[in-house]
């Protein structure tokens, strides 16, 4: 009912008769209307039926990987030792949480992004590439985005592929260019480019990663939430550099589904996604087993996994959601991919790999949309979610 674009409506549950039927009955009407040659519609619908062929090729594929035996054997042996490690930080964050009575993180007056105490040494990374096909973007959306929230300048860096990029980068944001750091990786590539701010900022330096098409971060979901304000940002980036910290946790996310049913006003401790649009965390450069190195495709689901099996917990704001427009637009990850279908077929492939690594906490499913990578995590491994009370975050 409150949708204003075709996106919004279909990402609530619209169907596309719901469409048709409030165009004719005058509750909806058609803005700046763009024609589509019809044989690149065609193409559109090929590739729109490849890919949903593919997952019905993934069903079976992760039916037969949950029946394996090896697998099986595995999945019971590293939940065991993760189950007995999650034990041992739950009575260590007891303890702690007695101590910490009173904490700092008090939301009785504020929630997360309205926190004002202390001021960490954040650093924020900007992830772009190509120029050609992402500059129009990054300006209209992050650097839009962090301006409105009022983030120094001097504390973002924008990180490119090749010298070349950078030069062009450097033109078209003028004075912009002059105040931030433009960073090269050397390569273009999405795991080159975060595996690059790993090796880059100082250890225990907190990183802030965001992709270049954030148009927003939402108190809520998509519809009924609400723009963060001013530095809000900032107030979630000093609450999750606090949390972190009590936690014995190393990196933070927001949620990752922009769905208004999806959103609840805790901070889920337990195994999970960490969202690749807009997350922080503790550098530790020596630590090369959190570093994705089974592919491209899925990789803040490898990352998301390699944290947990490493520390027993992510923290994730389930109150807050990022809006952008992920598979829409052109260049970032879609440059290594030629099509959808090879997109997914790449995610798949990454999601088995992780699946064989780390039974216990992934596993290949299928998923009915085709923007939805087809993995499911065993959420229910971990703490129980933190929730406000007058004191603190506590669980």
């Amino acid at each position: 009912m409150h949708a204003t674009t075709v996106e919004e409506a279909r990402a609530s549950g619209g169907a596309i008769g719901d469409l048709t039927h409030d165009a004719k009955v005058g509750l909806l009407q058609w803005n700046k209307l763009a024609a589509m040659p019809i044989p690149k519609q065609v193409a559109l619908a090929a590739v729109i039926r490849t890919v949903k062929s593919r997952i019905k090729d993934t069903a079976k594929r992760a039916q037969k990987s949950k029946a394996s035996c090896v697998l099986c054997r595995k999945r019971r042996r590293q939940l065991d030792e993760l189950q007995a490690d999650v034990k041992k930080k739950r009575q260590r964050l007891d303890v702690g949480a007695r101590q910490h009575a009173g904490s700092h993180l008090n939301p009785k007056t504020c929630m997360p992004h309205m926190y004002r105490s202390g001021e960490p040494d954040y650093r924020i990374a900007v992830l772009s590439y190509p120029h050609a096909k992402r500059v129009d973007c990054l300006q209209t959306h992050t650097l839009a985005f962090l301006r409105g929230q009022r983030v120094p300048w001097s504390r973002v860096h924008l990180i490119v592929a090749t010298e070349e990029e950078k030069k062009r980068y450097a033109a078209s944001l003028g004075s912009d260019a002059e105040e931030m750091e433009i960073l090269v990786v050397g390569k273009p590539g999405i795991v080159e480019a975060r595996n690059f701010m790993v090796s880059y900022f100082p250890a225990d330096t907190h990183v802030v990663s965001l992709d270049d098409d954030v148009m927003q971060v939402h108190h809520g979901g998509r519809m009924a939430g609400t723009d963060l304000p001013a530095k809000g940002l900032q107030g979630i980036i000093h609450h999750a550099d606090g949390l972190m910290k009590e936690q014995e946790a190393f990196i933070w996310g927001l949620n990752p589904s922009d769905n208004d049913r999806n959103s609840n006003p805790n901070i889920s401790r337990k195994n999970g996604i960490i969202s690749g649009h807009v997350y922080g965390f503790i550098n530790r450069p020596s630590i090369t087993s959190l570093l994705p190195s089974l592919g491209q495709a899925a990789e803040d689901c490898e990352r998301s996994v390699r944290y947990f099996n490493h520390d027993k917990i992510v923290l994730r704001y389930m109150m807050y959601c990022v809006l952008s427009r992920t598979y829409w637009n052109p260049g970032g990850i879609q440059e290594t991919y030629r099509t959808q279908a090879i997109r997914k077929a790449a995610e798949n492939g990454h999601v088995e790999r992780l699946q064989r690594e780390f039974p216990a906490l992934i596993g290949l499913d299928a998923k009915k949309q085709v923007q939805t990578v087809n993995a499911t995590f065993n959420s229910q491994v971990g703490l129980s979610p933190l929730q406000a009370d007058g004191n603190g975050w506590w669980s």
